[in-house]
């Protein structure tokens, strides 16, 4: 096998924009390669199938490297992966033949099945029986590990159901099969007998179908977008709010862990989060927005095959935490004072020493409900940094990216688990205890609800009422309180106006209320974030 090693770049982006706006960004190594078909096994192993050109490639790590497994001179069309990671390949050559290829250790080594014709889709049911849709002569059937198939075409005459685009099998075990003339056509036993179920369908060249928890299926068509059913097949109701022109060419569905539906069009990827009602434009980041494949791990992370590569979504943190200088126990919320007397810079203030950080955060404006600018940054282990970024802290503890609402994304760095160290330009800054995993759809991680979710003995402030938060009172942000940011701070700015680190309680001016309420209770802290 030929591997691609790869300088994993880590991205330093000079256009703050791409923060709040950008959902992807390409994996390495496959620029320019299209790619039809994506699967992923039970150990978040990707495979991605190209055209004849380039073959089928596999990634270990969430498409930081990708190896080549050789089936050159073939274009996979599809992927099916058993619990047991056997994996089925459906595929196509250069003079339209083709077939069923297994690999029982990853991918490594491959054998052709013994089916040989050209195909279009692949899906197992639970019991292993494997499903093939070809190109022209309809459905075959496995039930022994692909050894031996057969044509389940009755019902699929006509020439109607003999060109099959996709399968889908639901909870019940009814195998669904989209066409090119024919619509949807269903099986409930086993594929011996199939009967079309297109009512309410308007259009019926089928590219895509997928099921939801529910059972709810969702059909992508060619130029009639996404149609709906929500009792199993029968009816079907068109859901196209939000698309348009090349969105109308659905050519993949999938569905996460929450019930989010995505499709990839060509003319991008579409999300939505009420079953299909409304679909909002993600496509931004995608260099080419003929999108074939998608495939969503269990974090929750999306991979995009286009025909320029496989694009990933970019992971972000979720977080909440307190700084104990703002806090107001009567309410449970930081105060806005520095934002409501425009003292918040529009900058990152981050870039001076001790931090340095060289990073370009801007907006035009502060969004409501900003405390204060906070820094991010992610390690591989507890002391190796792997990546930062200036982000905005809102009163109810929020920790947001530059829109005000948004996760924190970290473009450039893999998905996976990382401690995450959150700093302040005058509090002490913590670690989490435990490395939390970054994804597209990140859990929630809460600073607030106990001591022990920060890295250390006592990293917090206890806030009164089960809150914890950021020990105020380190003026120049050395990791330590002590007389120096008594004297060397706040002395110095005692009595005055503005941004100051001094400033303890961020009230917009440096009193004496900053020293005998924060720096003095504090004082002889240190931070618990190991060098």
């Amino acid at each position: 096998m030929k591997k691609f090693n790869l300088i994993f770049f880590w991205i330093l982006i000079t256009i703050s924009a791409v923060y709040s706006h950008n959902f992807w960004e390409k994996t390495n190594d496959l620029d320019g390669f299209p790619i039809y078909s994506l699967a992923m096994n039970s150990d978040g192993e990707i495979f991605a199938g190209s055209d004849t050109s380039f073959g089928l490639w596999r990634s270990t790590d969430n498409g930081v490297n990708w190896v080549n497994l050789n089936l050159v001179n073939l274009k996979t069309n599809g992927i099916a992966i058993k619990p047991s990671g056997e994996i089925f390949l459906i595929t196509i050559d250069h003079n339209q033949g083709g077939g069923v290829f297994r690999s029982t250790d990853n991918g490594s080594n491959w054998t052709q099945s013994g089916f040989f014709m050209a195909g279009s889709s692949i899906a197992i049911n639970p019991g292993g029986d494997i499903f093939v849709g070809t190109l022209s002569s309809g459905v075959y059937r496995s039930t022994d590990d692909g050894n031996n198939w057969g044509p389940i075409n009755s019902g699929l005459s006509n020439n109607d159901g003999l060109h099959p685009t996709s399968l889908l099998i639901n909870s019940l075990g009814h195998i669904f099969t989209g066409t090119i003339f024919g619509g949807v056509f269903r099986s409930t036993d086993n594929g011996d007998n199939w009967v079309p179920v297109n009512l309410g369908l308007t259009t019926t060249y089928i590219q895509s179908l997928a099921v939801n928890a529910n059972g709810h299926i969702f059909t992508g068509t060619s130029g009639g977008g996404v149609y709906r059913s929500t009792d199993n097949g029968e009816n079907w109701v068109q859901i196209n709010s939000g698309l348009a022109g090349e969105a109308l060419y659905v050519s993949a569905i999938e569905i996460n862990q929450s019930g989010d539906v995505f499709i990839g069009t060509a003319g991008g990827i579409f999300r939505s989060t009420d079953n299909g009602e409304n679909w909002i434009d993600i496509t931004a980041g995608l260099t080419n927005d003929d999108v074939r494949s998608l495939t969503i791990n269990t974090n929750g992370d999306i991979f995009a095959g286009t025909q320029d590569g496989v694009f990933r979504t970019i992971p972000s943190a979720n977080m909440k935490i307190f700084l104990q200088g703002p806090y107001v126990s009567a309410t449970g919320t930081m105060n806005t004072t520095l934002n409501t007397n425009g003292y918040i810079p529009l900058a990152q203030p981050y870039n001076t020493a001790p931090w340095n950080y060289t990073g370009t955060e801007s907006v035009d404006t502060i969004p409501a409900g900003v405390v204060d600018w906070i820094l991010l940054e992610l390690r591989s282990d507890l002391t190796t940094q792997v990546s930062r970024r200036a982000a905005f802290l809102l009163n109810n503890g929020s920790v947001v990216d530059l829109d005000g609402v948004s996760n924190v994304k970290f473009p450039g760095v893999a998905p996976g688990d990382y401690y995450t160290v959150i700093r302040h330009r005058n509090h002490l800054a913590v670690m989490t205890a435990n490395p939390v995993t970054l994804s597209f759809s990140p859990v929630l991680y809460d600073f607030s609800t106990a001591q022990t979710q920060a890295y250390g003995t006592v990293p917090l402030a206890d806030l009164g009422s089960g809150r914890f938060g950021l020990i105020a009172g380190d003026g120049n942000a050395n990791g330590g309180i002590n007389i120096a940011d008594r004297n060397l701070v706040w002395r110095i700015q005692n009595g005055t106006l503005g941004y100051l680190t001094g400033d303890f309680d961020l009230s917009s001016g440096v009193n004496i209320a900053d020293r005998n309420l924060k720096w003095r209770v504090n004082n002889g802290k240190l931070t618990q974030v190991p060098n």
